[in-house]
């Protein structure tokens, strides 16, 4: 029979249960940078709890404490002690991170084990959970950025306009040299539909230096009254120049349904994407919805 020492076993325990709750409580709680203190010190509570029907279990044997059921009623227990859900709600979601934590933890122990042959390795399962569990993190600190700062931006040269998904990014400080207003900046692909079809050939085959030359500006007609060539600048990159018209409206889709509307506003365009996944087709900064006139009603994008 193999021996079992009740310090090892306690601190192993309580070292476990205690990372689990806490990688819990970052999930839960990923909106909040620190954890409070009070929060700690209820995970502590919690992991001691754990410690101690982990102890009568054992030196109880075979008794009904190692139960599926027992063990399912700890866990809710744990979680109530450590995070105190309010409603159903919360205590669904709470106990939800819990098991998904576990099941990481314990497949983490099982590889670990199965790779090394001890059991004794818990810091090698604390990288592995920690690796996976900070993955989690990003993907819904990334979702609740994009919820946060994502606009509909709506763009027209002429007659027509269309509506697109815009990202605010707080690190545009474009501005045109001319009238000093911010620029924004799309993907050529998401507004080619309303520029004429001489205007995206020129686009997509000429260098931004030559969108000048005289060749060119008269191949433009009346859109040459619109280029603006914007100076830029970024980290780790050389500067250059983006190629921009002058929108007849821009239109900013807030939160509450109501539109900001800004006429004769400098919009650049991209032939990159903006977004690998697509999530978003337009850039502008934090000062272009400072500006502007605010209207009661927006037309939504088209589906």
């Amino acid at each position: 029979m193999q021996a079992v020492y009740i310090d090892v076993l306690i601190m192993e325990n309580f070292i476990m249960d205690y990372f689990i709750l806490y990688m819990t409580s970052k999930i839960l709680y990923y909106k909040k940078a620190i954890r409070p203190r009070r929060m700690l010190l209820r995970i502590g509570l919690s992991s001691s709890v754990g410690v101690i029907y982990t102890v009568i279990s054992v030196l109880l044997l075979h008794s009904a404490l190692s139960l599926f059921l027992f063990k399912a009623i700890l866990s809710l227990v744990m979680v109530y002690v450590a995070f105190y859900p309010k409603n159903l709600h919360q205590i669904l979601k709470s106990a939800g991170c819990f098991y998904g934590v576990t099941l990481l933890s314990g497949g983490a122990a099982m590889v670990v084990v199965g790779e090394t042959g001890s059991g004794h390795y818990l810091f090698l399962v604390f990288a592995i959970v920690t690796v996976v569990g900070d993955s989690i993190l990003k993907s819904l600190r990334q979702h609740r950025t994009m919820e946060k700062w994502s606009v509909d931006l709506y763009i027209q040269f002429e007659d027509e306009g269309v509506w697109i998904p815009a990202l605010v990014d707080s690190g545009n400080e474009l501005k045109d040299p001319c009238s000093g207003q911010p620029v924004l900046v799309v993907e050529l692909g998401a507004v080619a539909s309303i520029l004429p079809a001489h205007i995206v050939t020129l686009l997509e085959n000429t260098e931004e230096e030559a969108l000048f030359s005289r060749e060119i500006v008269e191949r433009m007609d009346t859109w040459a009254t619109k280029l603006r060539l914007i100076p830029f600048a970024s980290l780790g990159c050389k500067s250059g120049l983006l190629v921009g018209f002058r929108a007849a409206v821009v239109r900013i889709r807030t939160d509450d349904g109501k539109c900001i509307e800004q006429h004769n506003r400098t919009v650049c365009l991209c032939a990159q994407t903006l977004s690998a996944e697509g999530l978003y087709k337009g850039l502008l900064g934090q000062e272009t919805l400072l500006d502007g006139t605010k209207q009661e009603e927006c037309r939504a994008i088209p589906a």
